[in-house]
Parts: structure tokens; sequence; C-alpha cells
């Protein structure tokens, strides 16, 4: 069947060869006439369907195959061109006028993306393809959505498949994976993609970093960017780091970015840049508030100044979009491998989103959402339906950047040695508008839809990959993955173009000797990440076989959860994090006190909350819901597991387990110091950034401020 998309960029893959065998310079992107997608914005989508019809049936015969070969991936290659081109036209011809109207739309957004990006680049005589050298090292793009639940992805929806068509077009290319697992918050999560090591060892496991918190993941961590560099990487970061910044050896380029565009803190208004904190004076009792307020931009070591400042109608999305574009028009792919780590502040509150991404203008379906039109099967009471609206624009702009980001990739003739990792933070927020759904659980809470989330591989060398091991592509794989994995698979990556079994090429794929091992990875670089290549593109079985969700610190209540084959152990003592971390801060507002005393106190709170912890055990194959009302026959299918006596040898191995995990935490890094106005970005030029000097003194404290400045 040539059958294969529901939507697509329709991009034309491949090259042309000059008379002296050198790549010719052709458009990734045969764009429909521009004057023609821009008219399109006033019209009703009739108008414009007639439009763009119009100026597809004057294409090129050669051009219109290129166009539906890539918006149709499966078709039969064995036919001939002419041939190919009828039966692909018989499938464009067959579709519903809303499906045609968003194929040939998205041909629009991805010509004018690559319009917009820059010229493609032809090799230099002589040069032949650039990537020829690199193949046993891949280039590498990590892009992480913030928030984004289970459900808020396309090819996991009913209401937002529409969406990301870009997103799903490449996923359907790749490997999704099935039962990928990360952290419940923010900072907990990169601080595990960047070290490879459960935040239980790092000291990370607990909270986010607010922004006059002055704490970070701890140096004596090396990170993925460093250990890349080694490996001849050229490593760039654009977006939310929310890892530390109190001090400049905390910031990115200080941790094995070569390049930084983004912000430093967990979030902010996504078209001031502004990033707002309210608290109150210690010692008022909270009758007190101060607020402070200040850009959160900046670019390798410094803050942007005013002049440097984006126009407050560029959302935070179509900002990084561009500059991830950007750097992948401006790298020379001839001298090294690039990693990019593009980590979108979306779907992160506030709600904020381009109009016309909800108006019906972009044909993503994000303006016929409302409550009134689910029904009883599917309706979440909990979830903010106006918001959904907005969080669905939010996620179809993520996907409008991709097109973009891929038509720069493929312009510069990379895409067929390049290596796509497309995953969430942590689970989505229902108030926000976000659905977990199948699961249990939104952010901050160890239910699965707090923490396993829509993740998939894919690129040209992954594709290449698995067909050199004759493994279907657009499959779902049901191995446990951890965010920690990301970082031994990205690192026994670029070890196989730094060894020296990378020599050993078969065909555009290097073989599996020149790949890293699991085992290896791990002993090299001492973390608990898990290198998935193998699983991902050679159909073995996942070398993981349980995963730690998470364990808190004792003064957090120690609650968490552990995945083990098919049963999971989940602890709950809190109604969620923020409720310890808010009654803390409330504690200390009065008087000064130590950590023994704030630890008592929170353990206080803790009982009127939960007086004793509730706990879980479900098995996941039967129970993926971890429903525990009991209204089903079999009980394993809507039960909690904990008291049946037919699981107490589960539950025991579970504890076992549990307790070892324990015996080797680290301390947690939350020292409950809140530097508040000493973090005041008045005191640095309006921006957030270091308020710290090297050796840990605020700058206000001795009266540089004024003097110093962070560029």
């Amino acid at each position: 069947s040539v059958r294969g998309a529901k939507g697509g960029s329709p991009t034309q893959g491949g090259s042309s060869t000059g008379p002296s065998g050198t790549q010719a310079a052709v458009p990734s992107v045969e764009a429909l006439d521009e004057a023609t997608c821009s008219a399109c914005d006033g019209m009703s989508d009739k108008a414009c369907l007639s439009a763009l019809d119009d100026e597809y049936d004057a294409m090129s015969d050669k051009i219109k195959l290129s166009y539906l070969r890539d918006a149709y991936p499966d078709y039969d290659s064995s036919l001939t061109d002419k041939a190919c081109l009828t039966a692909l036209e018989g499938e464009l011809a067959s579709e519903t006028d809303k499906t045609r109207l968003s194929l040939l739309k998205d041909a629009c957004a991805t010509a004018t993306a690559a319009a917009t990006s820059g010229p493609v680049v032809a090799a230099e005589p002589g040069q032949g393809n650039v990537d020829s050298e690199l193949k046993a090292a891949p280039h590498l793009i990590f892009m992480m959505v913030d928030d984004q639940g289970h459900n808020d992805i396309g090819y996991n929806s009913d209401d937002l498949d529409w969406a990301t068509p870009f997103i799903d077009k490449m996923a359907a290319r790749g490997v999704k994976l099935d039962r990928y697992y990360t952290m419940h918050l923010c900072t907990p999560a990169r601080s595990a993609l960047m070290t490879g090591m459960y935040p239980i060892h790092t000291g990370m496991a607990h909270d986010v970093i607010q922004p006059s918190a002055p704490w970070g993941l701890p140096l004596e961590f090396d990170t993925m960017p460093q250990y890349l560099k080694k490996a001849g990487y050229l490593t760039h970061m654009v977006g939310k780091w929310h890892l530390g910044f109190y001090q400049s050896q905390y910031l990115p380029r200080a941790r094995g970015f070569d390049k930084f565009y983004g912000i430093l803190t967990g979030g902010g208004n996504h078209y001031t840049h502004v990033t707002t904190e309210v608290f109150s004076i210690r010692g008022s009792n909270n009758t007190r508030m101060k607020t402070v307020s200040g850009w959160n931009l900046w670019e390798d070591d410094h803050a942007l100044t005013e002049e440097e400042q984006p126009d407050e109608s560029v959302h935070s999305t179509v900002l990084y979009n561009q500059k991830a574009a950007d750097v992948v028009l401006g790298h020379d792919f001839a001298s090294s491998p690039l990693f990019v780590y593009l980590s979108y502040q979306a779907v992160h509150g506030p709600m904020q989103v381009d109009v016309s991404h909800v108006d019906g203008t972009v044909p993503n379906g994000c303006n016929e959402i409302a409550s009134s039109n689910y029904d009883e099967s599917v309706f979440d009471e909990d979830i903010n339906y106006a918001s959904r609206a907005k969080l669905c624009g939010m996620v179809s702009m993520v996907d409008k950047g991709w097109g973009k980001l891929r038509a720069a990739i493929e312009s510069r003739g990379a895409w067929d040695n390049t290596v796509v990792m497309v995953m969430s933070d942590n689970g989505g927020v229902k108030r926000h508008g976000s659905s977990n759904a199948p699961y249990k659980g939104e952010k901050g809470l160890y239910f699965e839809g707090g923490v396993r989330v829509p993740a998939f591989v894919a690129g040209g060398h992954v594709t290449a990959a698995l067909t050199a091991n004759g493994v279907a592509a657009g499959r779902a794989v049901s191995g446990l993955v951890h965010i920690s994995d990301v970082f031994s698979t990205f690192v026994g990556l670029a070890a196989a173009g730094s060894a020296s079994s990378a020599a050993k090429i078969e065909g555009d794929v290097a073989s599996p000797a020149a790949y890293d091992s699991s085992a290896a990875v791990r002993k090299e670089y001492d973390v608990h990440g898990i290198n998935q290549w193998r699983m991902l593109v050679a159909d073995e079985p996942s070398q993981r076989e349980e995963v730690l969700i998470n364990m808190n610190s004792p003064i957090w209540g120690g609650g968490g959860a552990l995945r083990a084959g098919r049963y999971k152990l989940l602890v709950e003592n809190s109604v969620g994090d923020s409720v310890l971390y808010n009654a803390g801060r409330k504690m200390m507002d009065g008087v000064v006190l130590s950590v023994d005393d704030l630890e008592s106190q929170l353990q206080d709170r803790r009982k009127e909350v939960f007086p004793e912890p509730n706990f879980y055990l479900f098995d996941l194959i039967a129970n993926p819901g971890e429903d525990d009302e009991g209204l089903c026959e079999d009980k394993v299918a809507c039960t909690n597991l904990w008291d049946d006596d037919e699981f107490l040898d589960v539950r025991a191995m579970l504890l076992k387990r549990w307790d070892e995990y324990s015996d080797g935490m680290a301390e947690s890094n939350e020292l409950w110091q809140d530097d508040g106005p000493l973090a005041d970005p008045e005191l640095f030029d309006g921006s957030w950034g270091p308020w710290r000097d090297d050796a840990g003194t605020p700058y206000a404290m001795y009266a540089v401020a004024d003097q110093h400045r962070r560029r």
C-alpha cells in the first residue's frame, strides 16, 4: 500500500549530482507559490484548498512525485516514476478535503521555513558529501518539550491529531518508546539527562530550582556535552536550562556547551521574556511581600541587554525555532559532528500562543477543542479544556518549528547522518489543559501520568540502521527506557566516531562493534543510563529490567516509585512536593530555623496531609492506568495489590530493591536558603543571572552590583 501519512511536510529528499560528481545545490523543498500560501491566510478553508490545488496542478511531474513520495513515505519503491506518480496521485485524490488541505498547507509551511532559513549550501568542488567521513559519528539532536503529557502529541491523541503533522511523520519513520520514563519535575529530569545518573545520587531528586535559590547541579558531575566535546562534537543549547545559575560556574557554557541561547530560569512570559518571583520578607509572617522581575534571555555568557531583547510579539517557541535553525545553517559539517539540545519553554505555563494557531488560521484542529466536544468516556473533569485549546496551539507551534529545523538539516545535506530524540521532561499539568490519558496523575506525581511521557527516536541515521537490520520503522518498542539512557545512548554513538572501531563501517551504518556496549558506557562514565541503541535499531530486548522513577530525600518524605518488570511500587506521602516546599518557605518566613527544626516541622505538616504514607503495588501490564477501585472481575486489572496476600513475594522483592537504593542516596542539595532580594534583577541591569561570585559571596553584599556586569 502507498498509504502512509495523515499529513506531512512535502520535502524533496536526496540530491542531484553535477557533471564533476559534486553535490548540486538542489532545494530541499519545492515551494508552492509563496503568494498563494500567504493569500490563504485570509481565505476560507474551501477557497484556500481550491487555490492550493491549482498551484499543485501547475507543478512539474518531477516536483509532484518528490512531494508525494515525502507525504506518503510507504510508497512502493519498485514502481517506475510514472507508475508511482499515478498511484500516489490516486491516494491524494482519495483523501478528504480536510486532509488534502492539511497536506498542501504543510507544503507551504515547510517551503516558507526553508525560504526564511537561508540558502541551500552546495558542496564545494571535490568535497563530495560533507558527511561521508562522519558516518560513525552522527549528528545528535535532542528536542525536549516542557510539560507535555502523554496525550498531548498527535500520534497518541484523538483531539490533537492534527496538531503535530511534522512530528508524527518523523515518528512514523523512527521508533516510538512506549515505556519511556522521565522524572516528575523539570530540574530532576534535566539533571538525569545531563549526567546519565539517577537524581538520588546527585542530590537533585526533590524539587525544581527557584530563581533566587542558591544551588544547582553539583560541579563534580560531568555532563553529556562535556563528553561529546571530547569526542569532537560542537555542542549547542537553545532554550530552557533550569539546572542552577547562582554562580557563573553553573551556567550552560561552563557545563559543556560551546554556544547557548535561552533562559536560565524555569520559565517566564513567552512574549515579554520576563521571569517574575514573589516571596515574603523573612520575619514578616507573610505580611510583607516582594515581587522581583527581570528579563530572562541569555546568549553565551551574558544576559541580553535592553537593546538586544527580541520584539514582544515573538513567542519563545518561534524564537527558539529560528535559533536552532540558525545553528544548523551556520555549522561547518565538514569539520565536526553537531550536538543540539533544543529545550522548549512550551508547553509550560503561562498558557500563551500565537492567535493564528488557535483561531483556525493554521489548520491544526485547535479551534475545535471545547469541553462540550468530549463524551463521558474521555472527559476528565480535572482538565481545563479552555486552556487545552491554547496548549494545542503551543504544541502546534513546536511542530512547525520542527518542520523548519528538519528543512534546515536537509538543506545542509546532513539528514542522512542525524539522530533525533524527542521527548517531554515530565507529565502534563491538567489545569493548563494537558492530558496524560490513558494514565493516572500529572506533573509532580509518581503515577504513570506524571512520569510516562511521549518519546521517540528518528532521523536519517536511524532509518538507515533500521533498514540495515531489517527492522520496520514506525514501531513502538515495549522495553523499559529511562531519561538517563539518553546520556549513555548519545555518548555511545559519539564514542563510535572517536574510537578505533569507527573504521568498521558497513554501507551507511556503523556495525554493532562500532558502538560502545551498554556495559562499557556505564563502566567508563560511572552512570546509571543504558545505551539503548541496539534495542532501538536492531529490535533487541532492552537491557533495562527496572527503573527507579524517583526516591525523594527524607526531608521531602521519601516518596517515589520503582518499576521492576511488570510491577510498580509507589510511595505517596504528600499531595505533591510543592506542598512541602511552600510549607517550608512559610515556616521560615517568621523565624530562621535550623535544618533539624525545619525537618521536624515539615514532618508535622506531612502528618496533617497523610498520617501514614500510601503504598501502592500495581501490575502495569494488566493495569496500566493504575486503577485501584476494584470494580472489575480480574482484580489484577483494577486493584492496588499492596495488601493482597498473593503478591507478598512481589512486594518483598520491590521493598528490598527500594531499601538498596535508599542506602546509596546522596544528601539533598536543597539548603533551604533563598537569597531573595540579593538576586533581584534590578541589581544587574534588569536581567536574571548569577548573583554570587565564584566564592559564593553575593555581589550585593559588598556593594559592587552596579559595577559588576555579567557579560
